[in-house]
């Protein structure tokens, strides 16, 4: 007999290593609106700046730029602010699309967490969460800390964050500090 986490792992094409129980729970809640994007499998790289390859880098920007100075209408200037050296970078592919994007500042304590970006053709499918689940399993133990688009508080809170000081306009946009102990 097959269990729930074999099952899953076989319909979604994900490993369970990469998804947490909540993760699964959302899933299987939404399965209907998830269709072909989440049958596919992820392929997440966690690398330094030095270690991207040109299409990468090239990958990411591009995302960014979609989401951010596009979509989001922040000026290039604020998004290409030249940090992305100090940071080390999440990128989500399926096949040889960069799907999803976030980057980490890692020799920090806590490790400072950016530029979260789903592709925006693929927005409120589930891929966020996916995501963000991600990044709890790259964090390990280590505490989190970011600047969060205020209207995704209850998004990040049931993801186990929390708020950790008032709102502040970032990009003409209000955050919320947000940790994640």
């Amino acid at each position: 007999m097959r269990t729930l986490d074999s099952h899953l792992e076989a319909l979604l094409g994900l490993t369970l290593a990469s998804v947490d129980c909540f993760a699964v729970l959302v899933v299987v809640g939404s399965w209907l609106n998830y269709g072909e994007v989440m049958t596919r499998p992820f392929d997440f790289r966690f690398k330094s700046f030095e270690e991207l390859s040109k299409s990468e880098l090239y990958d990411a920007l591009w995302l960014r730029d979609r989401v951010f100075v596009v979509g989001q209408k922040i000026t290039a200037l604020s998004e290409i602010d030249g940090e992305d050296p100090d940071w080390h970078h999440l990128l989500a592919y399926q096949g040889s699309d960069l799907v999803g994007y976030a980057r980490l500042k890692w020799d920090h304590d806590p490790v400072k967490i950016g530029r979260i970006a789903i592709d925006t053709t693929l927005q409120k499918q589930g891929l966020g969460t996916v995501l963000m689940h991600e990044i709890h399993r790259v964090l390990g133990a280590r505490h989190g800390f970011m600047h969060a688009q205020a209207y995704l508080r209850g998004w990040y809170e049931q993801l186990g964050w929390r708020v950790c000081g008032p709102p502040f306009d970032e990009a003409d946009i209000e955050h919320l500090p947000m940790e994640r102990p």
